[in-house]
């Protein structure tokens, strides 16, 4: 009996188990004496909660014995997740490119219908969340984090044809033994093409783009009133994510250095011998050349510096402001979010972009002033309501990074998984 099998047939037990003992993690015997599989509770989230299942079994035809898969058991009867999840399933294994999918997205291992069970692919790994703040990267390090985080939503969109509908860090693990980075979670996916999906009002509140915010009222009133495309839905999400990752990775960085240039001392070096004087004078002018070389340094420091600081205020600020108490009414809530993602892009588009020193960020701001229209609150170009060109601004955005980074093995293999991607979309 495989342990998938063997789960199943025991839902009640783990259910009984999780819900009188309130622990976190227990075991269960699939083969006595000492044959067990390992449930260390990992979450709920809103029709679900999640183990990590460990296996400690001889049983290996699912996952090797010490590895571990991902268990879903759905709360109540949720047919849409369980469908959604089955479907893309389906498109995951029938692909020609699974090899590029499997390195960017989770793998789904089995979904039973009838016992409302998801199980799901482990990633040992962290959050990116977790990741930036933990961890000083170098500013290509950094960009390449910005890669991938983008060619794992690219790859939804353009070789399983699905919006992921709710992009942040929390939803893509980063395993820093491998460099593989994937995005997890299909509790919001849409079908590109399906408007009844991309209309419900779904996803994080940070992330929700802010047109959904905005129509969220008027839509329950009346519903031939539309969101935004899911992909747009999905570009405003990684928006906020890549600044999210800048902002922490900068606070990173100024909190563990000097915030400017090497400082040389002007003070006298004490009494020294008389033979000494030449050698004072030649110190002196030399100081005096290394002082004028570092107040330019530090000076276009301190500008990057202010301006780094800028961006992490404006992210503080507009994390700070979704701080809403939880008995606030939900319809004050929606427009308290939407106000706050409106002083969000205001203040983004005064920024002048040509003073950062991160090219993926400065064409992230490019892009926001050259494509945002404020009146229609999502991604237009010549201001025409009628194209609207999520897809392509999403591209332009991969293409443009790729060019940033310096020639490397590195850079060849995203180059090559994005050929993948892209020529995907051309295969509609």
């Amino acid at each position: 009996m495989t342990i998938i099998r063997f789960i199943k047939n025991n839902k009640d037990i783990i259910n009984q188990e999780f819900e009188i003992n309130k622990s976190k993690d227990f075991k269960l015997v699939y083969k006595k004496p000492n044959e067990v599989l390992n449930f260390l509770f990992k979450g709920s989230g809103t029709f679900g909660n999640v183990f990590q299942v460990t296996n400690n079994t001889n049983e290996t035809s699912i996952i090797q014995k010490g590895q571990s898969l991902v268990l879903k058991i759905m709360k109540r009867k949720h047919l849409d997740e369980l469908e959604k999840t089955k479907k893309i399933q389906e498109v995951i294994n029938s692909s020609k490119n699974k090899y590029i999918i499997d390195k960017y997205v989770m793998n789904i291992h089995n979904v039973d219908m009838d016992n409302d069970l998801i199980f799901l692919e482990y990633i040992e790994g962290n959050t990116l969340d977790e990741y930036i703040k933990k961890t000083n990267l170098s500013d290509n390090e950094l960009n390449i984090f910005f890669i991938k985080t983008l060619l794992s939503i690219k790859v939804f969109h353009n070789m399983l044809k699905y919006s992921h509908r709710d992009i942040k860090g929390k939803n893509i693990i980063y395993v820093p033994e491998t460099g593989i980075m994937k995005c997890i979670d299909y509790g919001f996916i849409c079908k590109l093409n399906n408007k009844n999906c991309s209309n419900k009002y779904e996803g994080t509140g940070t992330y929700i783009h802010p047109d959904m915010n905005k129509k969220y009222s008027a839509r329950k009133y009346n519903n031939t009133i539309k969101f935004p495309d899911s992909i747009a839905q999905d570009f405003f999400s990684t928006i906020i994510l890549l600044l999210k990752i800048y902002a922490n990775h900068k606070k990173t960085q100024i909190g563990g250095s000097n915030q400017g240039g090497r400082n040389i001392s002007n003070k006298p070096m004490g009494n020294l011998p008389n033979n000494q004087t030449k050698f004072n004078t030649r110190i002196n002018l030399r100081n005096k050349k290394l002082n004028l070389k570092n107040t330019r340094i530090n000076l276009r420091k301190r500008n990057n510096l202010k301006l780094d600081n800028i961006i992490i205020d404006i992210i503080y600020k507009y994390d700070t402001s979704f701080r809403i108490k939880k008995e606030t009414n939900k319809k004050i809530k929606i427009k308290q979010r939407f106000e706050s993602k409106f002083v969000l892009l205001q203040d983004l588009m005064k920024i002048n972009e040509n003073n950062i020193d991160n090219d993926i960020i400065k064409e992230l701001i490019k892009i926001i002033k050259t494509y945002w229209d404020f009146q229609m609150n999502t991604f237009c170009i010549n201001k025409k309501k009628n194209i609207l060109i999520s897809n392509f601004i999403f591209d332009t955005l991969v293409f443009n990074s790729l060019s940033k980074i310096p020639d490397s093995e590195k850079k060849k293999d995203l180059l090559f998984d994005w050929s993948i991607i892209y020529s995907s979309n051309l295969n509609v």
